[in-house]
């Protein structure tokens, strides 16, 4: 798992909220993996992920995707929905965690996942 942190720090920059680029200098990063059920819509999940981003202020970049199925043993292409975003600092963080729109997102979709893991890292 450790690989797919390093793996990420490799791309220089990420979408805003609103779709510009940015380049990554916030104080944290907020990093999301999803394993979905088998009955659970990667499509709605993937754009209601999108539109509850968006709502948030303190999100400063995001990025939402899906496995890149490259072919490398070291690689973990297990998960369905990958989602990213940072933010200037921990309080901002918490004010996400807690945000109307977050909520409602994780009450919607809880169970539609077998499986969540997440990462915060910072900066040193």
């Amino acid at each position: 798992m450790l690989l797919l942190a390093v793996s990420f720090i490799g791309f220089s920059c990420c979408q805003t909220r609103g779709g510009a680029q940015k380049e990554l200098d916030e104080e944290l990063m907020h990093t999301v993996l999803i394993w979905a059920d088998n009955e659970a819509d990667l499509g709605v999940l993937i754009a209601e992920s999108t539109e509850f981003l968006e709502e948030i202020d303190e999100v400063k970049t995001y990025f939402v995707g899906t496995p890149a199925m490259t072919p490398r043993d070291v690689v973990d292409n297990s998960y369905s929905v990958f989602l990213t975003m940072t933010f200037e600092n921990q309080e901002d963080l918490k004010t996400y965690l807690d945000h109307p729109a977050h909520v409602a997102f994780l009450n919607k979709h809880k169970t539609n996942w077998d499986r969540i893991l997440i990462y915060d890292s910072k900066r040193d």
